[in-house]
Formats: C-alpha cells, structure tokens, sequence
C-alpha cells in the first residue's frame, strides 16, 4: 500500500536506521538465482545496521508515478547535494533524468534475461516480413491494470476505442483478485502489423514492451508518459518513435483523434517511417546488449 511503502522508505532514511539485505521484496523475487540479486541490494543498502547507500524502489509497489506524495518524495533527489543518499528505481520521471542523485535501474525483465529474449524474438520475425507487407492496422496487446493511475486510465481508454484502423484489446480480465488472460497474440503475431502502440504499466513503462516492439521493425507509437527506464534517455520523439498526447481517463474522442493522426503521418510518409524503424531497431537492439546493462549497473554502484 501506499502508507507502508512510504513508512519503509521514511524508515530507511531516518538517522541510525538499518539496512535491510532486500529493501524492496518485489524487486528481489523478480532476480532469478545466478543474478547475484542479493550481493546487488546489499551493494546498495551498506551493511547491517549502516545507513542505506540508496533506496531500491518498484514505483508500482506504492503510490502510483503520478500520484502527489510519490511527486513530492521525488523532489527529495534532484540533488545535488544528495542529503538523502542515491535514489534508484526501475524507472524515474524526465525531470530526474540528469540528477545526478536518482539513477534508473535495469528492470527485472532485463535482469532475468526476458527483454533481452523477447527482443531478439522481435528483431528475428521481422525479418521475414517487409514493411510494407504489414497489416496497416494500429494494434495493441497489453494487461489491464489492478490500479488507479494515470497509465491505468490510458490502458482502459485505449482498449474502449472501436475503430476499423485500431484492434487494441486487454490480454486479462482483473476482478475477485483472479487474472484471466484471453486475446493473447505472439510476437510474431504482433510483427506482422505494421504500427505498434506502447502503453506504460504501473510505473509508467512498459519494461521490455517498449523494448520488443522497436526490434521489431514496426513504427512505435508511443502513448505520452514522463516515466523513463535507464536506456530512454537517448530515446526522441518522431527520431525512434511517434508520440500520441494523452490527456483525461474517459476523453476518448480526443485520444482517437491523436491515434488516428499520428497514424495519417506514418502511412503518408512511408520512407521517415522506415527510416524511424531502422533506428529504432539499432536502439533497441543496442539496450538489449548484456555488457551495456551491467555497465550501467556498475556505474550506479559506484555512484551510490
């Protein structure tokens, strides 16, 4: 909830307080076994009864990105001086991008090798497809969202817009605490459309989704977020991906109308689309590389 991870973090940060070997649970059981997870968090945290270097925090364990009191906690790190120690997340917002106080942490789908599979999954089954073979249709899989935020409202309107050009759906249903999934596509299902949209999860991206979907060869729209993973910030607008405003849970017409132009730009410029694919590929293929990622663990263990 929000007011226990709240209370762990303030509890982390007060004076004389001990550093726990796993600060973040969720983030612990989502590292497989050989991952080194428990050396990386005690790296981290300092020792037993040491003051925290930094704290290892999944946004979606707590208060949503875009909630007032996860704002307010995030100013704490703009720095410097860092008086709080280091902050690290699995994803953060742009305004944090140069802090040099906050870093952004390869997610678990990358420490467990899921992006880096997923991608190349992609990368491979686009191949065999040309672009302009595609179905033009804009498509979009993802899982609906157990909470309140502003991603979940941008997952729920997508889903409700019925549009010959668009087949965009849930791959579950959330109710009574089960998950039933129904309407699941493969990657290389997926490939064979020629426009992709990205929604960010409950932290704000959608981890290896993003990832996966620029390999892949197709054009990336991507749905307006301020949350950012480690390797997004070399990411830009209508350079690796086409940006779709988003504005209100329930402004439906004016969130078609956003898809439906940024579709108009991708189909009447065929060759920037290409050209914006290609770089996306080498992105995406580019963050996937197993030495980028422990070179970026590497600095913010120094850092911290």
């Amino acid at each position: 909830s929000r007011r226990q991870v709240h209370a762990a973090v303030t509890e982390a940060l007060a004076p004389g307080a001990e550093a726990h070997d796993a600060v973040n649970a969720f983030a612990a059981a989502e590292f497989r076994p050989g991952l080194a997870a428990g050396n990386y968090t005690k790296k981290l945290c300092g020792g037993r009864g040491s003051r925290p270097k930094a704290i290892l925090l999944h946004t979606s364990d707590g208060a949503p990105p875009d909630a007032p009191e996860t704002r307010a906690f995030w100013d704490l790190y703009r720095g410097p001086p860092c008086q709080y120690g280091h902050f690290v997340a699995f994803n953060l917002p742009s305004r944090l991008a140069n802090s040099s106080c906050a870093h952004a942490w390869p997610s678990p789908y990358q420490l467990n090798r899921r992006a880096n599979h997923n991608t190349r999954r992609a990368a491979f089954a686009g191949r065999n497809v040309s672009y302009g073979a595609r179905d033009p249709q804009m498509m979009y899989r993802g899982a609906a969202l157990w909470a309140s935020s502003l991603f979940a409202d941008q997952r729920a309107d997508l889903v409700a817009i019925r549009e010959p050009w668009l087949n965009a759906s849930a791959t579950n249903d959330i109710g009574g605490g089960n998950k039933t999934v129904h309407d699941h596509l493969t990657i290389e299902a997926m490939v064979r459309h020629r426009f992709l949209i990205d929604v960010g999860g409950l932290g704000g991206t959608s981890w290896d989704g993003l990832m996966w979907k620029m390999a892949s060869g197709s054009v990336v729209f991507r749905v307006a977020s301020d949350m950012q993973d480690w390797w997004h910030r070399k990411l830009q607008p209508w350079v690796h991906y086409v940006p779709v405003p988003y504005t209100r849970r329930g402004d439906l017409s004016r969130f078609r109308n956003a898809l439906s132009r940024a579709r108009y730009w991708a189909l009447h410029n065929p060759q920037a689309s290409k050209n914006m694919t290609r770089r996306a590929k080498r992105a995406a293929l580019a963050a996937r590389n197993a030495s980028v990622v422990k070179a970026c663990i590497r600095g913010i263990l120094r850092l911290s």
